[in-house]
């Protein structure tokens, strides 16, 4: 409950903040439809995040972060599951909106229904590769460099595996 609760609010302050940087033109998520429609979109917007460094266009980050976290929550099509052993940095929004649009691409890479456990692996070592390319902007997170550790000893998998 905590999790859907903070999830939420994350959305709500991206929305927020990206309000302005948004056309008239509306991005519709109420039907079912609407959300696959928005798929490409998806995939597009995780791209972005991951190539553009923190600190460039800030607008356009913040509307991304906040469609992400919308449509990653709100598709009928894939359930996220967000695990506390596996999601430790989940106070790092930069970092929470990585994992969930990775989760999310892998997902609609693979048809939508995933092992749980590999998504979340794919998702883990996009955040590893985003954090790794912006430690400057982001900062040190111990969680993060952990799972670096797990990744470099070969252990991520496992680690992964065992707390999905």
């Amino acid at each position: 409950m905590k999790l859907a609760f903070f999830l939420l609010l994350i959305a709500q302050l991206a929305f927020g903040l990206s309000a302005s940087a948004q056309d008239d033109d509306p991005i519709l998520m109420d039907t079912p439809d609407d959300f696959r429609k928005l798929e490409p979109d998806v995939i597009k917007a995780f791209n972005w995040l991951m190539d553009t460094p923190v600190g460039t266009e800030p607008e356009t980050r913040n509307a991304l972060h906040a469609f992400l976290i919308t449509w990653a929550t709100g598709t009928p099509d894939i359930t996220i599951e967000l695990k506390n052993k596996i999601l430790p940095y989940m106070k790092q929004s930069e970092c929470l909106v990585i994992f969930l649009g990775g989760y999310s691409v892998y997902a609609l890479e693979h048809g939508g229904s995933v092992e749980p456990e590999d998504a979340a692996l794919y998702a883990t070592e996009r955040v590893i590769e985003f954090y790794q390319a912006n430690v400057g902007a982001l900062g040190t997170n111990k969680d993060v460099e952990k799972f670096m550790k797990l990744k470099a000893d070969g252990e991520l998998k496992a680690y992964i595996k065992k707390h999905s």
